[in-house]
């Protein structure tokens, strides 16, 4: 019995959420949609854990669970009237937790959780500054994170030296969509003369 006692707490769960929504569509009892998308996700978050703590060696229960955990709290921050900026960097970061988790758990196998969690996480920080900056600097923000993201996971372990690829056309592409893009494509253009012209005088100036 103890060995299964979260399984029982989900089920119970489940039982108390399915007789709240039936009660809601019977017109029983009144609750915003807010709060039982709330609900929802909070038993979600239950029996991914139950199963997770079932057995703490499968960690892929720790994704939609987490996820929703965070999604979950963050929705009830903005029914508490917290600003929306500050929601959204809370479900974000919260859902990046658990690909973090299963990175350290195994760097060597598990590099690639650095991709969805670096985008997660980055997505929370270019939303706030978004925010703060104005719109236009959001979509920049992005995708230089994404970049980021495939930076590290070349970091990590160079032989993955293929993430330098989407990493320099991401850095690119939000160099030339951002509010700044014409300065932004005068240094690209720089940047671009300069390693033409070191490549021919190597060229030229390497004895055969």
């Amino acid at each position: 019995m103890e060995k299964h006692w979260w399984r029982i707490v989900s089920g119970l769960l489940l039982i108390v959420v399915g007789i709240a929504l039936t009660l809601v569509q019977l017109d029983l009892i009144r609750i915003q949609g807010e709060w039982v998308s709330m609900l929802v996700l909070f038993v979600g978050v239950a029996i991914f854990l139950s199963i997770w703590l079932s057995n703490t060696k499968e960690w892929w229960p720790l994704i939609p669970g987490l996820i929703m955990l965070s999604w979950g709290v963050s929705t009830l921050l903005g029914l508490f009237g917290l600003a929306d900026w500050f929601v959204s960097l809370v479900g974000f970061l919260g859902s990046a937790l658990p690909f973090l988790y299963i990175f350290l758990t195994n760097r060597q196998a598990n590099w690639w959780a650095l991709i969805p969690g670096g985008v997660f996480a980055i997505v929370g920080v270019a939303t706030t500054l978004g925010a703060f900056l104005g719109e236009g600097w959001e979509d920049v923000f992005v995708l230089l994170g994404i970049a980021l993201a495939f930076v590290t996971v070349f970091l990590v372990n160079r032989r993955n030296w293929w993430a330098l690829i989407p990493a320099g056309i991401l850095t690119i592409v939000a160099i030339s969509e951002s509010p700044a893009a014409a300065v932004g494509q005068l240094l690209l253009a720089g940047v671009l003369i300069l390693a033409g012209v070191v490549l021919v005088a190597y060229s030229l100036l390497r004895r055969p």
